[in-house]
């Protein structure tokens, strides 16, 4: 079963690909599409199976790290409501491949650093 930790870390990874495409570059924003495949063949699997590749992809990205260990603090701090969430990726993320598609596609020209 997934922990709280592994929820929000899947939870703030998402929000963060949504909301804050500056901490994006082109490399990070190009390598979107390996952790949308990795996560398509998890969709069924536990949050668990989601956090794992998703940890081991922003380790690579320190922008895109901070931004979700920092959205992570903020999950943890308010409160939520549990009731009628299921425990696997794609009935508690239905939307993460539109999510991910949306971050491509809009590219910020401030995000284009080197």
């Amino acid at each position: 079963m997934a922990t709280d930790e592994d929820k929000a870390i899947v939870e703030a990874f998402f929000q963060v690909v949504k909301e804050q495409g500056f901490v994006f570059d082109e490399q990070s924003n190009a390598d979107l599409s390996t952790i949308k495949q990795t996560l398509a063949e998890l969709e069924n699997q536990p949050v668990l199976a989601a956090a794992e590749p998703i940890i081991a992809w922003y380790k690579k990205y320190p922008d895109v790290r901070d931004a979700v260990l920092f959205t992570v603090r903020e999950i943890t701090i308010k409160k939520r409501n549990p009731a009628n969430q299921e425990g696997t990726l794609i009935n508690q993320f239905p939307d993460y491949k539109k999510i991910i598609d949306d971050r491509q596609n809009n590219l910020p020209p401030e995000s284009n650093k080197k």
